[in-house]
């Protein structure tokens, strides 16, 4: 078979969506005489061993876009989220924000954003940032940005380290907990107290970015095991207490 003929057998790729983790209130300039808004992205390269064990397997839209340099363009389009990835009307509503890995590319936006609006020099609640990642030193997104918003006051960073130095760095060993590791759900049940009054009784809004797979399961449960702790309601009441925060947008998840 030619193999031109191969390559029009083949199907054409999916479209790859990527949040923008930038707000354009940061990141719009003049130039000649024109208004240019400048969108950051934020992704994983993806590289592994192919599972038939020949060679590397590279994912498709992510190594193009690592290999790209200044002034390259890419054919793209903007497409508006069908989520509510959108600040609160009421700057004093609380804001609770969940992700991992590249999951933390909307919350940077919400937290530009609210620094730009100023809402962060009078606010009621700080917003609490959970972000997980394995280690320091190798996937700490925006580590420098975040630590500096930190110490200036626009958010309370809960780094949730999976991987830290010293620790195991493989999953050989499922379902057990390793000495030194901390997941999102973890520290979400560590500080369950704080968590339920604000969700509860100040109307908090949550906002949730990642793997549906591991984040949003895992965080889900945690959220549910809360509600029974605190209500000692069964786990059906835990579900429609759940679904009803997402049902009211009062818990926002882009999960992929």
């Amino acid at each position: 078979m030619p193999f031109a003929v191969y390559l029009d057998m083949l199907l054409p790729l999916n479209v790859r969506l990527y949040s923008i983790s930038s707000s354009s209130l940061v990141s719009t300039s003049s130039e000649d005489n024109q208004e240019r808004i400048t969108a950051s992205l934020t992704f994983d390269v993806f590289e592994s061993p192919t599972t038939n064990g020949h060679g590397t397997f590279r994912g498709v839209c992510s190594s193009h876009l690592s290999r790209l340099i200044s002034g390259s363009e890419v054919l793209c389009a903007v497409r508006r989220n069908k989520v509510s990835l959108q600040l609160p009307n009421d700057p004093d509503t609380p804001i609770i924000m969940l992700s991992a890995g590249s999951g933390i590319a909307p919350m940077r936006a919400l937290i530009q954003e609210r620094i730009a609006l100023g809402f962060h020099k009078n606010q009621t609640h700080m917003p609490l940032f959970f972000f997980g990642c394995r280690s320091q030193q190798q996937d700490y997104l925006y580590r420098t940005e975040l630590e500096e918003w930190a110490s200036a006051g626009a958010m309370r960073l809960i780094p949730c380290l999976s991987r830290p130095q010293g620790a195991i760095n493989d999953d050989s060993v499922k379902g057990e907990k390793t000495p030194g590791r901390v997941h999102v759900n973890d520290k979400i049940w560590e500080m369950r107290d704080q968590l339920w009054e604000l969700v509860q009784d100040k109307g908090a809004k949550i906002y949730i970015c990642g793997s549906a797979a591991r984040l949003g399961r895992s965080c889900a449960e945690t959220w549910r095991n809360i509600f029974m702790a605190k209500t000692g309601l069964d786990l059906e009441k835990a579900f429609q207490w759940f679904e009803g925060l997402g049902q009211r947008q009062q818990y926002v998840s882009d999960l992929y």
